[in-house]
């Protein structure tokens, strides 16, 4: 569910900025092969959260959803983390914090200086 929930933040931050032409990237393959499917997800805890990332997804002109292995993907699963503890916010665009920074680095990310 904090996968999903991750993705949905990163679609809304997307739309925020007025990307137009974003890969979004998870390491939760049940949610990658869910929001493409039109049909009911099989998980019905994540199915609410992948209706609304569906929704927003159509807001975006050219969009991609890949999976990526988790030892790919720190940075993701280091904000799918926070998000659930309700922990993540907009201004961490401009500076993130320096844990998130870290993990960015030794992702090969460039992150603003702190």
């Amino acid at each position: 569910m904090a996968e999903a929930y991750a993705v949905k933040k990163g679609i809304e931050i997307a739309i925020k900025r007025k990307l137009a032409k974003v890969i979004f990237e998870t390491d939760c393959k049940e949610v990658q092969t869910a929001i493409p499917d039109p049909g009911i997800s099989k998980n019905w805890r994540i199915e609410p959260i992948v209706r609304d990332i569906r929704a927003l997804l159509d807001q975006i002109l050219e969009q991609k959803l890949v999976w990526i292995r988790r030892s790919g993907n720190a940075a993701a699963h280091w904000a799918a983390s926070e998000a659930v503890k309700g922990m993540c916010h907009s201004g961490w665009l401009r500076l993130p914090p320096s844990s998130l920074v870290f993990i960015l680095d030794k992702d090969g990310v460039p992150a603003p200086p702190l």
